[in-house]
């Protein structure tokens, strides 16, 4: 298998301005550091406005890794995937991919195939397609509402097999997008 470590060090910014914000910024620093990641700098933004700037500040002045926080839980993740998959129900392709994704709840599940083995992608589709026990173990999910996903290098995302974007995208919840007629219940 051919994979690359996350680097061991990285800049953590958190909206401390935001819902427990301040309360979760020691918390985090103390995490990550027990997870063994060398935090170079740490930032508790006051004012959500400079969140993009301080970001874009962290790259340019050429941190391995930035992880940012809303202060609340939401944590930007960064790893190598061979594919990567916006559910927003079970099915993709009539093969159920995940447990969790459900049209009802209101979320957008996005699952990646971690690693850069395309075997290991092969292998994914085929534990899902015959419902295998560890069907799970080569994916990791996040639900929530809103997604933004960018690659390195840009990658193309198809929409139902047919390619009509690339990334980096933003991925969100539209409600009421569209109206489904059904049978009435007899």
């Amino acid at each position: 298998m051919d994979t690359k470590p996350l680097p061991n060090d990285a800049v953590l910014i958190v909206n401390a301005h935001s819902r427990r914000g301040q309360d979760n910024f020691a918390e985090a620093r103390e995490k990550l550091e027990a997870a063994g990641i060398r935090l170079i700098a740490a930032h508790a933004v006051e004012d959500p406005e400079k969140m993009a700037a301080t970001v874009a500040a962290a790259v340019a002045g050429g941190a391995p890794m930035v992880i940012v926080g809303g202060g609340d839980g939401r944590t930007e993740r960064r790893m190598w995937s061979t594919e990567v998959r916006i559910l927003n129900g079970p099915f993709l392709g009539g093969v159920e991919l995940s447990d969790q994704a459900d049209v009802d709840t209101g979320e957008i599940v996005i699952q990646a195939v971690v690693g850069r083995s395309k075997p290991r992608l092969a292998w994914d589709w085929y534990a899902k397609f015959f419902k295998l026990r560890d069907r799970h173990a080569h994916t990791e999910e996040f639900r929530g509402r809103s997604f933004k996903i960018d690659t390195t290098p840009r990658q193309k995302i198809a929409l139902d097999g047919e390619p009509l974007a690339k990334t980096p995208v933003t991925v969100r919840v539209a409600p009421g997008a569209i109206e489904v007629a059904a049978p009435a219940e007899s």
